[in-house]
Order: C-alpha cells, then structure tokens, then sequence
C-alpha cells in the first residue's frame, strides 16, 4: 500500500502514441490536480520524458525522467541484458515511493506484456503501485483485437482507452461491443502538431468522463 495517486499509461503495441497522449493528458489537465508526468524506464535514443516536457510545457519539477536508461531500442529485460544490467520491480518502487507528493502519469515502455527483467512484467509493478491503468491505442488496421487483448489482460484496473491515429468508426463499434471499458477520447494524427494542438486535445479529453473515472479510482 503507497497511498499514492497516479495513472499508468500503457499501449496496445510499441509506437502507439502512448507519449502524445500522455503529453495531451498532462498540457490539459486542471491545474487544481498539479499533474506530474514519470517514465520510468527508458530505452533507444527516444528521451520521452523530454519530449512531453517540450510539448506540454508544464511547470518546472512536473516532469521526472526515468529510473533506468538503455541504449539497444528493445525491450527492457533485453536493453538491461545487453549492458549486463537488470532493471526490477524494487527499483521501480523505491522510486515511487520517493517521488514529490503529486498524482502523475506513469508511462511505460512498449505494451502492457513487455518484461523489466526474466521474471517481472509491467503488471507487477502496476499492482504494489496500486495504479489504475490507460490503454493507448492506434486506430490502425488491427487495433480491435490489439484493444481488447490488451484489457482483457490489464483486467480491473482498466479505466479506459484513448485512440490515436485517423478516426475509424469500425474501431469504436468493434471495440465497444465487446468490452464494457470505455473509449475515452481520440486524437487525431496530425503531422507537424505542435504544443497547442496538445493542449486542446488534453483539454478535450479532460472536459470527458476521464476525470469522474480517476476520481471514482482515487476515492477508492
């Protein structure tokens, strides 16, 4: 138990959008709820955390970077492997426990089944942390059994997915005849967008049932 207030931030796959969502949620959010932002681990020459803070433009402090940073662009367990180190549930929370007292979005690294080590996964994390999780999605072909395997495997904690990409009616009605987890928002895939289309769409998904489901999560 943590008594610490936050949303993970997972996606069907690598590359979904998993960051400009979590860069949206962070520029939109209220300002009463003094959101933070946390990747905690890092792999490849992305430097997520940076990048939220560029389009976000949140205050100074609201962004933490990461625990543990690789340079292979593979999963943790492999990037950790390749340096002969290992990346693991303990530091992760270690961490957490430490961080300024602020809700923040945690975002992971690649989808919700990548491992941090041979023996853990993200949900092992997830679940001492006692985070409520957010599924990121691209609304690209395949995304319908990409959504519902990746909630059917974060189970409970699931509090809603975020499309990103072109809108696709299919993906809407596939996904919410079979699941009774809300799609909460989309955001359009809009080349060269910049930190004022992330604010709008941030303040969009805010003004949705997003915050009465992080609420109801919270007061639990």
């Amino acid at each position: 138990m943590t008594g610490r207030r936050g949303l993970f931030v997972t996606g069907t796959d690598t590359g979904v959008g998993k960051t400009i969502a979590s860069a949206a949620l962070l520029a939109g959010a209220p300002d009463a709820l003094q959101l933070g932002y946390w990747k905690p681990v890092q792999t490849g020459d992305d430097d997520d955390a940076a990048m939220v803070a560029a389009l976000a433009e949140p205050p100074a402090g609201t962004v933490v970077g990461p625990v543990a940073r690789f340079a292979l662009p593979a999963s943790p367990h492999h990037a950790a492997e390749a340096e002969h180190r290992r990346v693991g549930v303990s530091d992760l929370m270690a961490a957490w426990r430490d961080m300024p007292s602020r809700p923040y979005l945690v975002e992971g690294a690649g989808g919700w089944m990548v491992p941090l080590n041979r023996e853990e996964l993200w949900s092992d994390f997830v679940r001492p942390a006692e985070l409520p999780v957010l599924v990121v999605a691209s609304t690209r072909l395949g995304c319908i059994n990409h959504t519902l395997l990746t909630l059917t495997a974060v189970g409970a904690r699931a509090v809603g997915v975020i499309m990103v990409g072109p809108y696709d009616p299919s993906a809407w009605t596939g996904i919410g005849a079979h699941t009774q987890v809300p799609i909460l928002g989309h955001l359009e895939d809009i080349p060269g967008f910049g930190p004022g289309d992330v604010r709008r769409w941030g303040r969009v998904l805010w003004s949705g049932p997003l915050a009465s489901a992080l609420t109801s999560r919270w007061s639990a």
